[in-house]
């Protein structure tokens, strides 16, 4: 990329600049600009915190640097979880907090659990509670989702309570796999009618199971956040788009122009 092409780029991913500029050359009445901005002031100051929860190995890091930056979070290539504490990884006024994985024994996740209910208790400086969304991540090609349906039944919900039930939005990473690997058109990097079929059914029972253990109504949805094989061959993200969108429209209305100015623009995510 030319030195020229860099600089729109960033000119393009800072929306508060594009928004100002926009304002301040329109043929407004001057009190209409001076409301505008000021409105824009306000939001380019609020923040945003996004909980990413899930089993080691559904793939939590990998869906964050596929949804913003690419390098923030760090992969895991083994069985042991990566991350061992909540991670805090601030982009400007974006903040995500990368939860240990679940699911690899009693006692440490009763640890992890007491660390993710901590985390949404706290309050944040405008007296709301400081998470505004958790994103559960579950492995679309796992038979076994119980730890996940238990966090999700048993601690979150009870924690944020069914008022804040918006604030729980569930996604299932790996689609590729769901099917040992079978029914995917890596030449369309897409699923075919058999897995899709597959895959929405899953998702059917997974609003049906958290439904009928906690009366809260959620839609999944099924995505893959792409990796790297050990071969170097790249799995380019499918359906990312549709998460992105799934999780800015969660967003509190005023915090989400936050969220658009800091997701990956990167041509094939």
């Amino acid at each position: 990329m030319n030195e020229s092409n860099g600089a729109e780029k960033k000119s393009f991913r800072n929306i508060y600049e594009s928004l100002h500029n926009e304002v301040m050359q329109s043929d407004l009445p001057e009190a209409e600009k001076n409301r505008r901005l000021s409105a824009l002031l306000k939001a380019s100051g609020r923040k945003i915190n996004l909980m990413l929860i899930g089993a080691t190995g559904s793939g939590k890091s990998s869906t964050i640097n596929a949804m913003f930056d690419m390098n923030v979070a760090k992969v895991g290539t083994d069985v042991e979880p990566e991350t061992k504490e909540i991670e805090k990884h601030e982009l400007g006024n974006l903040i995500i907090w990368d939860t240990p994985g679940l699911g690899d024994g009693k006692n440490s996740d009763g640890e992890n659990t007491k660390k993710i209910v901590a985390k949404l208790s706290e309050i944040g400086d405008d007296g709301n509670l400081l998470i505004d969304l958790t994103l559960v991540v579950q492995d679309a090609s796992s038979k076994d989702l119980a730890v996940s349906f238990d966090v999700i039944n048993n601690t979150l919900i009870p924690c944020l309570g069914n008022d804040n039930a918006h604030r729980i939005l569930i996604a299932l990473n790996q689609s590729d796999m769901a099917m040992k690997g079978r029914h995917w058109d890596y030449e369309q990097n897409a699923p075919d009618s058999v897995l899709k079929d597959f895959l929405t059914k899953k998702v059917n029972s997974v609003k049906q199971r958290v439904s009928e253990a906690t009366g809260v109504t959620v839609d999944p949805i099924y995505y893959c956040a792409g990796y790297t094989e050990d071969d170097g061959t790249q799995l380019k993200p499918y359906n990312l788009s549709k998460l992105l969108y799934y999780v800015l429209m969660a967003m509190p209305s005023e915090k989400r122009f936050v969220l658009a100015d800091k997701l990956n623009d990167e041509e094939s995510n």
